[in-house]
């Protein structure tokens, strides 16, 4: 399995960053994780795949969001991991805001579907933040149509 590299030439516009732009928008987990999608499977050798890092902010501060688009979201009705926890988690990046906290609508749904702020946010990279209403935390499963109108316009760019 070829994984592309973000750093060689051309990457920037190929369709590989794409789906790794996709793949991207769930959190990662661990910093092993991100290696193996940014070295390839090599990167496991010798290493213990359970491990978890303490903090990902470096990695999302100087890596991820310097060369991927990604979609952070949180339902606003998460009594378990609140959005304002995950608001506060992306503010420590201490990156730029290109899109104040505004609000977003799914078709055919209430006047406000949830809110949205971009980070840094340029054609190729950068982070958005979105909170789904009426949702916990698994938002995919709480409000499926909305989910999907959330995803499919923030990959046409246009959440």
């Amino acid at each position: 399995h070829n994984v592309p590299n973000p750093g060689t030439p051309n990457f920037k516009s190929s369709p590989e960053k794409q789906k790794l732009s996709v793949g991207f928008m769930f959190s990662l987990t661990a910093k092993f994780q991100l290696e193996m999608f940014i070295t390839g499977p090599e990167a496991a050798v010798g290493r213990n795949v359970f491990f978890t890092a303490a903090s990902l902010v470096d990695d999302y501060k100087d890596t991820l969001v310097k060369h991927f688009r990604i979609l952070q979201y949180s339902g606003d009705a998460d009594p378990c991991v609140p959005y304002v926890g995950a608001a506060r988690w992306i503010e420590s990046l201490g990156l730029p805001i290109t899109s104040h906290w505004r609000p977003w609508t799914a078709p055919g749904t209430m006047p406000v579907t949830g809110y949205v702020t971009e980070y840094n946010v340029t054609a190729e990279s950068g982070l958005t933040f979105a909170t789904v209403r009426d949702a916990g935390h698994m938002v995919p499963r709480d409000q499926p149509k909305n989910a999907l109108a959330m995803v499919s316009d923030f990959i046409a760019g246009k959440l």
